[in-house]
């Protein structure tokens, strides 16, 4: 008999209906029918011939070791009989001692794996005696539960219902929707790519309305008003070797989005994770080009601000000297004089503007990468178009490795 072989819930289920003397298992969780087992074998030996250890953290049941059904079946069965189930944080191995046969084993924590139950793919051992010391530590030896040092918090009905209540206000996830997120997310990711402020040729400023020679006795007019007037233009601002402009950052983002990204419509834009190291070293490159393009801004842009200011002072000033702004009052005096006033609409004009040097340190280059939701996975809309975008991407064969065929994923 091979010692390293697969042990699945059935083969516990078997070992524990098989037993004539007794039962000990030490496993993190517990699923239906193993409970049951446990259940038939307290009907059927002493009471005390049973022992069952298990965690009872309820995010044992959230990674999918077994069920808040289950404990409460074991702990029913276990109350009946005078017994209690025992508690023991942090278990993740499984031992069985049932007559004289012992499995010790993995269990698959369902969250993230389905299990299998192919003999290739060992999971345990099986032994005949349990080492002296595993049978100390579990109660079972010589000295019965006098040299036990698993599991010595019991618990009772109290803290089961402390389980569920838990359980019921953070529930686990559907464990095969769960399983293929943590695939998904292995292959693809949504990413956020975008290029902020760097096209200043989109950036206007809305000139006052009293500043285009609407006077104050006509309100009705003057408060629906807007006037607005481009600062920059696309020519106005490249680089001392005149290779970057907003047209040239534009164009290595769209170049860049088209050899990796792939939009998938009404839910985002994906990139496959084994591109996701070519991307951000391509992303170094934009960078840099935008840190180019800030600098060229930094020592052009405030010549283009006063520029326009005289330019638009030059075309407003006729309009504004015969209506001057009611507020210049307090410092202009009721009857300014036409030079006064041509500074002061300077002023005005170059205040609306806003300061150059946050329009330059508001360029830069954002990219947010995000996992693929619970919510993405069930929606038949993206996972159409997924397939669709991704025909020839094999994203996983080990949930099918059980059934002996590839899971459906989309």
């Amino acid at each position: 008999m091979k010692s390293l072989i697969n042990i699945t819930d059935a083969d516990i289920v078997a070992a524990i209906d098989a037993a004539n003397m007794r039962v000990v298992l030490l496993t993190p969780g517990l699923s239906k029918e193993v409970a049951e087992a446990i259940a038939r074998a307290w009907n059927r030996l002493h009471p005390e011939s049973v022992s069952v250890i298990v965690d009872t953290d309820p995010e044992v049941c959230r990674m999918g070791y077994g069920t808040i059904e289950a404990i409460k079946i074991a702990q029913l069965a276990a109350s009946e009989h005078g017994q209690l189930v025992a508690h023991q944080p942090g278990i993740r191995l499984g031992v069985l001692m049932a007559d004289q046969n012992t499995l010790i084993f993995s269990p698959a924590p369902h969250l993230i794996e389905a299990g299998s139950d192919n003999p290739e793919h060992p999971n345990g051992i099986i032994l005949h005696a349990p080492p002296e010391t595993l049978a100390d530590d579990l109660g079972a030896g010589e000295d019965s539960v006098a040299s036990r040092t698993i599991g010595l918090e019991k618990i009772d009905e109290d803290r089961v219902k402390a389980i569920a209540a838990d359980l019921e206000e953070n529930p686990p996830q559907k464990f095969d929707i769960a399983r293929i997120q943590r695939v998904f997310n292995a292959k693809l990711e949504f990413v956020e790519f975008e290029l902020e402020g760097c096209y200043i040729s989109r950036h206007s400023v809305q000139i006052p309305s009293d500043l285009v020679g609407l006077a104050q006795k006509d309100p009705a007019t003057k408060n629906k008003f807007r006037s607005t007037f481009r600062l920059i233009e696309k020519d106005d601002v490249i680089d001392s070797k005149g290779k970057i402009s907003e047209k040239s950052l534009l164009a290595e983002r769209t170049r860049i989005t088209r050899k990796f990204l792939v939009p998938l419509k009404d839910h985002g834009v994906v990139i496959l994770r084994s591109n996701k190291e070519a991307f951000q070293e391509e992303l170094k490159s934009l960078e840099q080009m935008v840190e180019s393009f800030q600098t060229a801004l930094s020592a052009k842009l405030e010549k283009i601000f006063n520029d326009n200011a005289k330019r638009l002072t030059k075309a407003l000033f006729p309009s504004v000297v015969k209506n001057p702004p009611e507020r210049w009052i307090r410092f202009l005096g009721a009857n300014p004089k036409p030079p006064e006033i041509k500074v002061a609409l300077f002023d005005d004009l170059l205040e609306s503007f806003g300061d150059p040097e946050q329009l330059i340190r508001a360029m830069r280059v954002v990219v947010k990468f995000k996992g693929v939701t619970y919510e993405s996975l069930k929606n038949d809309d993206f996972k159409g178009k997924a397939a669709a975008a991704f025909p020839n991407l094999k994203l996983h064969d080990e949930f099918g490795a059980a059934r002996g065929e590839q899971p459906e994923l989309f």
